[in-house]
């Protein structure tokens, strides 16, 4: 794939808004996960983002696929996935508003 530095220079000019998942594998052989169950670099990511001038919201994306697991929790899933988020962005030291 194309790297996460490289990939963000060329799409915040064009971004509005910007949502996040885990995955494993690649296409068509993959599956989406939730934030924190994959090898993402939530930290190496928002660096990014900040340092090309993105300031706007980031959320997270919970896939179908997670959504139609026979033990999926949608509140522990949002937790989750804050928790995550949450440690990425004091991680990368940026502040959240």
């Amino acid at each position: 794939g194309i790297p996460i530095e490289e990939s963000v220079a060329k799409l915040v000019p064009y971004t509005a808004h910007t949502h996040v998942k885990d995955e494993l594998g690649l296409s068509p052989n993959h599956q989406y996960l939730i934030p924190g169950e994959g090898e993402f670099d939530y930290v190496r990511y928002l660096k990014a983002m900040q340092a090309h001038g993105y300031h706007g919201v980031v959320s997270t994306e919970i896939s179908m696929m997670v959504q139609r697991r026979p033990d999926y929790d949608p509140l522990a899933t949002a937790t989750r996935s804050y928790e995550v988020l949450s440690r990425a962005f004091a991680d990368a030291l940026i502040a959240r508003v």
